[in-house]
């Protein structure tokens, strides 16, 4: 058992995927902020660019999403408030500021139910139980991530709920709730398979190996299973 608990010393945390740059891609943008004088315009513009640079150029990707958001505020664009809030909250929880993400992530959540907009509402909730989740504040975590889930099952997003399942599952293995963590990341990979899911399938193997060698199942019976699920997160 302790070799099993030496191979699994992190815990993967699922999230919902970011654009990668693709340079043609904000040369085209950039050339329309250069060319037009409209608030929305530029507003929209740059939250595009900001999307772009998510997860490469995280200045580039704070810089235009924060301008995005006090045009859209000032001008009263509030889908593209939301999403280029959003867009500031990743990068301000990626760059080791999740009090100042959790802040502005909080702040639009509210706003995103109000529209209906149950795209958004999801994704921030994710990105929320994250935040808190990174910052150990597990309870909190927990909530936000059950929020997602409900936000996934609404809108029937198959691989938003089994994400949703699985860092509920990560949660409450911190809580040392092992079943839980047991039973919700053994749904999220039962919905993985039934879908032909395979993004991150040998990462909720693992950490369901890690979850079942601390339940109050015997210790060779845990063994056993851990063992099984560890052979097919490596496979």
């Amino acid at each position: 058992m302790k070799r099993i608990l030496t191979c699994l010393y992190v815990l993967i945390y699922a999230t919902i995927n970011c654009s990668g740059q693709d340079q043609t891609i904000i040369d085209s943008i950039l050339h329309v902020l250069d060319t037009t004088k409209s608030s929305w315009v530029i507003s929209r513009a740059s939250t595009e660019i900001a999307w772009e640079y998510l997860d490469n150029v995280d200045s580039l990707a704070y810089k235009y999403g924060d301008q995005a958001y006090k045009i859209s505020h000032a001008i009263g664009d509030t889908a593209n408030f939301i999403k280029s809030g959003r867009i500031i909250g990743v990068v301000l929880g990626k760059s080791g500021m999740q009090a100042s993400a959790i802040e502005i992530l909080e702040r639009i959540y509210p706003i995103a139910l109000r529209h209906n907009n149950l795209r958004e509402a999801a994704k921030i909730s994710n990105r929320l139980g994250l935040c808190y989740y990174q910052l150990s504040i597990f309870d909190q975590a927990l909530v936000w991530h059950s929020n997602n889930y409900e936000h996934a099952k609404s809108l029937k997003d198959i691989n938003g709920y089994s994400i949703a399942l699985n860092n509920i599952g990560l949660v409450h293995y911190k809580l040392t709730n092992y079943e839980l963590a047991v039973k919700n990341l053994s749904h999220s990979i039962s919905i993985k398979e039934e879908h032909g899911i395979m993004y991150d399938l040998d990462l909720a193997y693992i950490n369901l190996a890690l979850a079942t060698a601390n339940t109050k199942n015997s210790d060779s019976l845990n063994t056993v299973h851990a063992r099984e699920y560890i052979a097919k997160g490596m496979s």
